[in-house]
């Protein structure tokens, strides 16, 4: 029988403070998980044992050669127990594996382990393929790191096949224009279609989804995945092997994927869309030019009924709102899917459901808008078995029930580890308001450090760009560390881009510069995604549906929501995100 193991993550968290009658009382959250050992995940099987010690032993290897250091004895496990849980069966054939290999353990070397020890054992006429579970999806926005690997498979083993030249690996990417065939030198919506490209089926982009079928392991980005991933994931399910189309029946995926599903209406939106229908080619100047304005009156109707309803809330900060209507009548659907395909069919997915079951409206300092929160859907994939490498999944609440934890003895001791807390607010609004305080940080830095330092804050605060101010009042100083963008040029790290990356890891000092909070209404519409269903809100007495609608205000003096829930899912995210720093613990 599997049993997990209780794994504590958080002990004693302090999420709130406040004083009653004059005494000081603190709220604290504590978080355990259910987490597996190997042999409670898998059923053992002596074949896949043998290929996992092999994997092992040139994890250890390829790993020291890498690093210039030993291989200790948790990561020499830890590189044996995951290949034998990648290419067992599992117990659990319906859930998702999380496996939470910290900074540095060796994830990326575990992954290139598989790929070679697996290729290297494809005999030379592949007849011993379909006995191999090569067929696999990789997931990472790390796309470079995907390319060098092909090519470094490719320069080690030849191509996959010759006749088509066709790698082990295929890269999948989005558009770029130096390989633009009809000249576009800069992306926009619908570039990228039959109708705005006659160049389009000879074009790399539309070729892409059929040439992957010719390589064993398809690669592509995490949001790329998020696209494929519910009905159009079946032209990835099999590849064409030498004898015969062969199973992929393995995903890995690095780093955490998008576990949700929310999408702002608005304005914009709306002036997108009749932006679109504006640039509908005229091929029959009768028919198309109908067709334009019957589409061009309908999207004008749905914006002013979104105007509408932004009058009606607009005495609210933040409110769940109720619909039933369908927006769009058949007419307009079978139009435009005619001239747009695919495109835009997230937003018109988004419209719809705003106005069929309701959502979130936000009324923000600088803007106001709707909140689309989808139907929670399941992240599991049929007849795939799922590996997801997060390093904070442990603590994130997104990882639901539908998820297992893979139990890793990787745990660090930080009793060498100090927090020097400045109180001041150094929120996005008050960096924007006062941007002397920007200075004084940097002047405090510059003055203090002798030593490497991982600095990292906001990429913008409003509409003031943080990261390049940084970059100008750090550039001279050799203590602090540099990341770099797409371009190669050096910048100072800033949330959001750091995850994944070991390049600050040798540092033993770090100051970060804020909090990479996320927008109150982000919190409330990803709770809502993970836990709530609107229809289930909707039946509420008109009393329960008031309190809810308090629990999900954000008091800006306290910085609290309403309900103990959403501060506790919001501060489990922020210790997740907290935790992607890549900074030893040696401080």
């Amino acid at each position: 029988m599997e049993r997990p193991t209780k794994k504590k993550i958080y002990n004693n968290v302090v999420y709130n403070t406040e004083y009653k009658n004059g005494q000081y009382f603190e709220s604290l959250f504590n978080l355990s998980i259910d987490s597996y050992k190997i042999d409670d995940l898998i059923v053992d099987e002596k074949k896949v044992n043998r290929l996992a010690t092999d994997i092992s032993a040139h994890f250890v290897t390829t790993f020291q050669t890498a690093y210039q250091k030993e291989v200790s004895e948790k990561q020499q496990q830890f590189s044996l127990d995951c290949a034998r849980l990648i290419f067992s069966e599992l117990k659990f054939p319906n859930k998702s594996v999380v496996i939470p290999a910290k900074a540095g353990f060796g994830k990326s070397t575990m992954i290139y382990s598989i790929l070679e020890t697996i290729i290297g054992k494809i005999d030379v006429f592949h007849e011993n393929e379909n006995e191999l579970d090569l067929g696999m999806i990789i997931v990472s926005d790390r796309i470079n790191d995907l390319k060098n690997t092909q090519k470094r498979i490719r320069e080690k083993f030849g191509y996959y096949s010759k006749f088509n030249q066709a790698d082990w690996i295929y890269v999948m990417e989005g558009w770029n224009k130096e390989n633009c065939l009809n000249g576009v030198t800069e992306y926009y919506s619908g570039c990228c279609t039959p109708r705005n490209c006659s160049f389009y089926k000879d074009c790399w982009v539309f070729k892409q989804r059929f040439e992957q079928n010719n390589s064993p392991i398809v690669a592509m980005s995490n949001e790329r995945f998020s696209y494929y991933r519910t009905e159009k994931i079946d032209q990835f399910r099999t590849y064409n092997s030498y004898q015969e189309p062969l199973s992929r029946k393995i995903i890995l995926i690095d780093e955490k994927p998008v576990l949700e599903k929310h999408i702002n209406v608005d304005e914009t939106m709306l002036l997108e869309l009749s932006k679109a229908v504006n640039e509908i080619t005229i091929l029959d100047p009768v028919e198309d030019s109908n067709n334009k304005m019957y589409l061009k009156d309908v999207l004008h109707e749905v914006n002013r009924r979104i105007l509408d309803l932004q009058k009606q809330y607009k005495e609210y900060r933040s409110r769940i709102i109720f619909n039933d209507e369908d927006i769009f009548d058949e007419r307009f659907l079978q139009l435009f899917s005619r001239y747009f395909k695919y495109q835009f069919s997230e937003e018109l997915s988004a419209i719809r459901l705003l106005f069929k079951s309701g959502g979130l409206f936000c009324n923000t300092f600088n803007s106001i808008y709707f909140k689309s929160i989808f139907p929670k859907e399941k992240f599991h994939i049929e007849s795939f078995r799922t590996y997801i490498f997060d390093a904070t999944g442990e603590g994130d609440p997104s990882y639901t029930a539908e998820f297992v934890h893979f139990n890793i003895d990787d745990y660090k001791e930080y009793t060498n580890l100090t927090f020097h807390i400045i109180n001041e607010n150094m929120s996005r609004n008050a960096i924007e308001k006062s941007k002397s305080k920007l200075k004084v940080v940097a002047d405090w830095i510059n003055k203090t450090f002798k030593e490497p330092v991982y600095v990292v804050s906001y990429k913008v605060c409003g509409k003031m760009n943080v990261n390049q101010q940084l970059n100008k009042l750090l550039k001279n100083n050799k203590n602090v560390v540099f990341d770099k963008d797409k371009n190669g040029k050096s910048i100072i790290p800033y949330f959001g881009n750091t995850k994944g990356k070991n390049s600050f890891q040798h540092c033993r000092k770090m100051v970060q510069i804020g909090w990479n909070r996320l927008p109150s209404d982000e919190t409330v519409a990803a709770f809502m995604y993970t836990f709530i269903k609107l229809d289930e809100l909707r039946l509420l007495s008109e009393p329960d549906m008031k309190k809810v609608q308090g629990y999900i205000q954000f008091d800006w003096i306290n910085s609290r929501f309403g309900h103990d829930n959403i501060n506790i899912f919001e501060m489990r995210r922020l210790m997740g995100r907290f935790g992607t720093r890549g900074v030893s613990n040696e401080s």
